[in-house]
């Protein structure tokens, strides 16, 4: 049997829409600093004003010989995921107090996206999924985002150049696109 856990393609449009995009911060609740990366269940990329590309990544396991696979989500929004809202003393309303990840170049913008994959045998099971995303700027700084590999599911966040190419030689691209 074989686990297909790929983004769709209304998925891979709303990651389309990053390109180009200045991108000086990644929004989310709870942040886990870890060596080289950063976990989170979530990252909301801000797009403009009320709109979000919220990246989000579940753990599963096949039934029999419980090969790791994992679920990359990606959608837009008018709010981040899991960030409150907040109204300042004018009455506006604020983001909640987010956790984030203040990216070096703000100015730079994403030209290119590639979304990694993974594909795993084991006895008569199979998986095939989405492993990372890997945002290339124009400038050439990159970051990814990957799946977490722990039943909690999530993300990793890493700029790490050296993380970054090990992520990208270990996890062919399945698919990439860039900026027109």
């Amino acid at each position: 049997m074989e686990y297909i856990q790929l983004l769709s393609e209304a998925e891979l449009q709303s990651l389309r829409r990053v390109l180009g995009r200045r991108v000086p911060v990644l929004y989310t609740r709870t942040v886990d600093v870890q060596r080289r990366v950063v976990v989170a269940p979530d990252f909301s990329i801000p797009l403009g004003e009320n709109e979000y590309c919220v990246i989000e990544s579940d753990w599963n396991d096949t039934p029999n010989e419980y090969l790791d696979y994992h679920s990359i989500h990606v959608e837009l929004r008018d709010w981040p995921q899991r960030i409150a809202r907040v109204r300042d003393d004018e009455g506006r309303i604020m983001l909640g107090d987010p956790s984030t990840i203040h990216l070096p170049t703000p100015t730079s913008a994403i030209v290119s996206v590639a979304v990694h994959e993974s594909r795993q045998a084991l006895g008569s099971e199979k998986v095939h999924y989405d492993h990372a995303l890997v945002f290339t700027c124009v400038d050439g700084y990159r970051f990814s985002l990957a799946a977490h590999q722990s039943i909690r599911g999530g993300l990793e966040f890493s700029d790490d150049s050296r993380s970054v190419e090990d992520l990208a030689r270990e996890y062919p691209v399945r698919i990439s696109f860039e900026h027109a």
